[in-house]
Protein backbone atom coordinates (compact mmCIF):
# COMPACT_ATOMS: atom_id res chain seq x y z
CA UNK A 1 0.00 0.00 0.00
CA UNK A 2 1.28 3.44 -0.94
CA UNK A 3 1.52 5.82 2.00
CA UNK A 4 3.88 8.49 0.65
CA UNK A 5 4.31 10.28 -2.68
CA UNK A 6 7.50 12.30 -3.14
CA UNK A 7 7.34 14.92 -5.90
CA UNK A 8 10.10 16.69 -7.73
CA UNK A 9 9.38 20.43 -8.06
CA UNK A 10 10.65 22.04 -11.29
CA UNK A 11 9.13 20.39 -14.34
CA UNK A 12 6.86 18.18 -12.22
CA UNK A 13 4.69 20.42 -10.05
CA UNK A 14 5.73 23.84 -11.34
CA UNK A 15 6.61 25.28 -14.73
CA UNK A 16 9.55 27.41 -13.62
CA UNK A 17 11.38 27.52 -16.94
CA UNK A 18 10.72 31.15 -17.91
CA UNK A 19 11.71 32.61 -14.55
CA UNK A 20 14.87 30.50 -14.36
CA UNK A 21 15.82 31.39 -17.94
CA UNK A 22 15.28 35.09 -17.24
CA UNK A 23 17.52 34.95 -14.17
CA UNK A 24 20.21 32.98 -15.99
CA UNK A 25 20.18 35.45 -18.88
CA UNK A 26 20.30 38.40 -16.48
CA UNK A 27 23.40 36.83 -14.95
CA UNK A 28 24.96 36.04 -18.32
CA UNK A 29 24.45 39.65 -19.39
CA UNK A 30 26.12 40.92 -16.22
CA UNK A 31 29.22 38.95 -17.18
CA UNK A 32 29.06 39.90 -20.87
CA UNK A 33 27.94 36.46 -22.03
CA UNK A 34 25.42 35.62 -24.73
CA UNK A 35 21.88 34.71 -23.60
CA UNK A 36 20.49 31.19 -23.66
CA UNK A 37 17.13 30.01 -24.99
CA UNK A 38 14.51 28.27 -22.86
CA UNK A 39 15.10 25.10 -24.86
CA UNK A 40 18.78 25.17 -23.90
CA UNK A 41 18.11 25.99 -20.26
CA UNK A 42 15.55 23.17 -20.02
CA UNK A 43 18.29 20.61 -20.51
CA UNK A 44 20.50 22.23 -17.89
CA UNK A 45 17.84 21.77 -15.21
CA UNK A 46 17.50 18.96 -12.72
CA UNK A 47 20.94 18.87 -11.14
CA UNK A 48 20.96 22.03 -9.06
CA UNK A 49 22.08 25.65 -9.55
CA UNK A 50 25.80 24.98 -9.95
CA UNK A 51 25.26 22.61 -12.87
CA UNK A 52 22.75 25.05 -14.39
CA UNK A 53 25.16 27.98 -14.27
CA UNK A 54 28.22 26.03 -15.36
CA UNK A 55 26.39 24.66 -18.40
CA UNK A 56 24.93 28.09 -19.20
CA UNK A 57 28.30 29.84 -18.99
CA UNK A 58 30.39 27.07 -20.51
CA UNK A 59 33.21 27.79 -18.08
CA UNK A 60 33.11 29.70 -14.81
CA UNK A 61 36.24 30.86 -13.02
CA UNK A 62 34.40 32.83 -10.34
CA UNK A 63 31.41 30.62 -9.53
CA UNK A 64 30.62 32.18 -6.15
CA UNK A 65 30.36 35.64 -7.68
CA UNK A 66 28.20 34.37 -10.54
CA UNK A 67 25.95 32.45 -8.18
CA UNK A 68 25.38 35.51 -5.98
CA UNK A 69 24.12 37.49 -8.97
CA UNK A 70 21.86 34.67 -10.14
CA UNK A 71 20.54 33.87 -6.67
CA UNK A 72 19.74 37.49 -5.83
CA UNK A 73 17.86 38.00 -9.10
CA UNK A 74 15.97 34.70 -8.92
CA UNK A 75 14.84 35.24 -5.33
CA UNK A 76 13.13 38.45 -6.44
CA UNK A 77 11.68 37.05 -9.67
CA UNK A 78 11.10 33.38 -8.79
CA UNK A 79 7.34 33.78 -8.99
CA UNK A 80 6.92 36.21 -11.90
CA UNK A 81 5.79 33.60 -14.43
CA UNK A 82 5.97 30.36 -12.46
CA UNK A 83 2.74 28.39 -12.28
CA UNK A 84 1.52 24.85 -11.61
CA UNK A 85 1.18 22.61 -14.64
CA UNK A 86 -2.38 21.77 -15.78
CA UNK A 87 -3.98 19.22 -13.49
CA UNK A 88 -1.50 19.66 -10.65
CA UNK A 89 -3.62 21.65 -8.20
CA UNK A 90 -6.69 19.50 -8.75
CA UNK A 91 -4.68 16.31 -8.29
CA UNK A 92 -3.03 17.52 -5.10
CA UNK A 93 -6.42 18.55 -3.73
CA UNK A 94 -7.76 15.04 -4.33
CA UNK A 95 -4.67 13.38 -2.86
CA UNK A 96 -4.89 15.63 0.18
CA UNK A 97 -8.35 14.19 0.92
CA UNK A 98 -6.80 10.74 1.41
CA UNK A 99 -4.48 9.47 4.14
CA UNK A 100 -1.48 9.75 1.82
CA UNK A 101 1.50 11.80 2.90
CA UNK A 102 2.84 14.19 0.26
CA UNK A 103 6.40 15.51 0.08
CA UNK A 104 8.61 17.61 -2.20
CA UNK A 105 12.25 16.79 -2.93
CA UNK A 106 14.10 19.30 -5.12
CA UNK A 107 17.62 20.17 -6.23
CA UNK A 108 16.52 23.80 -6.13
CA UNK A 109 17.87 25.77 -3.18
CA UNK A 110 16.09 24.76 0.03
CA UNK A 111 14.97 28.29 0.91
CA UNK A 112 13.48 28.93 -2.53
CA UNK A 113 11.86 25.48 -2.68
CA UNK A 114 10.06 26.08 0.60
CA UNK A 115 9.10 29.63 -0.41
CA UNK A 116 7.49 28.51 -3.67
CA UNK A 117 5.61 25.67 -1.99
CA UNK A 118 4.33 27.99 0.74
CA UNK A 119 3.19 30.53 -1.85
CA UNK A 120 1.58 28.17 -4.35
CA UNK A 121 0.60 25.06 -2.35
CA UNK A 122 0.02 26.19 1.25
CA UNK A 123 -0.82 23.41 3.68
CA UNK A 124 -0.56 20.62 1.10
CA UNK A 125 2.75 18.92 1.85
CA UNK A 126 3.91 17.07 4.95
CA UNK A 127 7.59 17.53 4.13
CA UNK A 128 9.51 19.87 1.80
CA UNK A 129 13.25 19.76 1.19
CA UNK A 130 15.63 21.37 -1.27
CA UNK A 131 19.38 21.50 -1.78
CA UNK A 132 21.49 22.43 1.24
CA UNK A 133 24.81 21.51 2.79
CA UNK A 134 23.10 18.91 4.98
CA UNK A 135 22.41 16.35 2.25
CA UNK A 136 23.85 15.31 -1.09
CA UNK A 137 21.69 16.51 -3.96
CA UNK A 138 19.78 14.17 -6.23
CA UNK A 139 20.36 11.63 -7.74
CA UNK A 140 21.85 10.63 -4.39
CA UNK A 141 19.32 8.94 -2.13
CA UNK A 142 20.04 11.18 0.88
CA UNK A 143 17.03 13.49 0.63
CA UNK A 144 14.40 10.82 -0.21
CA UNK A 145 15.75 8.62 2.59
CA UNK A 146 15.55 11.54 5.01
CA UNK A 147 11.94 12.19 3.98
CA UNK A 148 10.93 8.55 4.44
CA UNK A 149 12.67 8.30 7.81
CA UNK A 150 11.14 11.57 9.03
CA UNK A 151 7.63 10.50 8.03
CA UNK A 152 7.98 6.90 9.23
CA UNK A 153 7.36 5.34 5.83
CA UNK A 154 9.14 2.42 4.14
CA UNK A 155 10.54 2.26 0.62
CA UNK A 156 7.80 -0.16 -0.47
CA UNK A 157 5.20 2.35 0.72
CA UNK A 158 6.73 5.21 -1.29
CA UNK A 159 6.47 6.42 -4.88
CA UNK A 160 8.63 9.12 -6.45
CA UNK A 161 7.25 11.38 -9.20
CA UNK A 162 9.60 13.34 -11.47
CA UNK A 163 10.35 14.56 -14.98
CA UNK A 164 14.09 14.17 -15.64
CA UNK A 165 16.78 11.52 -15.77
CA UNK A 166 17.99 12.85 -12.41
CA UNK A 167 14.62 11.98 -10.89
CA UNK A 168 14.60 8.49 -12.38
CA UNK A 169 18.12 7.87 -11.07
CA UNK A 170 17.08 9.22 -7.67
CA UNK A 171 14.28 6.68 -7.44
CA UNK A 172 16.59 3.87 -8.54
CA UNK A 173 19.26 4.88 -6.02
CA UNK A 174 16.61 5.13 -3.30
CA UNK A 175 15.13 1.75 -4.25
CA UNK A 176 11.63 3.18 -4.66
CA UNK A 177 9.24 3.08 -7.60
CA UNK A 178 9.28 6.00 -10.02
CA UNK A 179 6.49 7.61 -11.99
CA UNK A 180 7.76 9.71 -14.89
CA UNK A 181 5.83 12.72 -16.18
CA UNK A 182 6.24 13.75 -19.82
CA UNK A 183 4.89 17.31 -19.66
CA UNK A 184 8.02 18.70 -17.96
CA UNK A 185 11.61 19.12 -19.10
CA UNK A 186 12.20 15.75 -20.80
CA UNK A 187 10.51 13.75 -23.56
CA UNK A 188 8.90 10.36 -23.05
CA UNK A 189 11.63 8.51 -24.95
CA UNK A 190 14.28 10.07 -22.71
CA UNK A 191 12.55 8.71 -19.62
CA UNK A 192 11.54 5.28 -20.92
CA UNK A 193 15.12 4.00 -20.82
CA UNK A 194 15.00 4.10 -17.01
CA UNK A 195 11.99 1.76 -16.98
CA UNK A 196 9.85 3.69 -14.50
CA UNK A 197 6.87 2.03 -12.85
CA UNK A 198 4.50 4.24 -14.87
CA UNK A 199 4.72 7.10 -17.38
CA UNK A 200 2.00 9.76 -17.38
CA UNK A 201 1.27 12.84 -19.48
CA UNK A 202 -0.89 14.67 -16.92
CA UNK A 203 -0.61 14.48 -13.14
CA UNK A 204 -4.33 13.65 -12.93
CA UNK A 205 -3.43 10.16 -14.17
CA UNK A 206 -1.73 9.62 -10.83
CA UNK A 207 -5.16 9.29 -9.21
CA UNK A 208 -5.81 6.16 -11.29
CA UNK A 209 -2.52 4.58 -10.20
CA UNK A 210 -2.46 5.19 -6.46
Amino acid sequence: MIKLIIFDLDGTLLDTLTDITNSVNYTLNKFNKKPRTEEEIKYFLGQGPRYLLEKSFGEIENYDEVYKVYDAHYKIHQNDNTKPYPGVKETLEELKKTNLKLAVCSNKQDEITKSLIEDLFPGVFSFVIGTSEKFMRKPASDMPNHIMKSLGVTKKETIYVGDTETDMKTAINSNIRAIAVTYGFRRKEELEIFKPYKIISNLKELLEII
